[in-house]
């Protein structure tokens, strides 16, 4: 693979490479399921943003 930079922990990037696939599935769910309109679809999104941001703050702090 390649070298991390240092100081990074794993959870980060394992966080990281999940918040795509999170995003797809609540994008699907949104349009396909339930039906709602764009505007609240995007406000999900950045809500899911802030979350996943705030999750790794949560653990970087909790590690150290």
């Amino acid at each position: 693979m390649f070298p991390l930079a240092y100081g990074v922990a794993r959870w980060g990037r394992n966080l990281g490479c999940l918040l795509i696939p999170t995003a797809i599935v609540l994008i699907t769910i949104e349009e396909d399921v339930l039906h709602i309109p764009q505007t609240v679809g995007w406000i999900s999104l950045a809500g899911l943003v802030v979350v996943f941001v705030l999750v790794g703050i949560w653990l970087d702090r909790r590690r150290t």
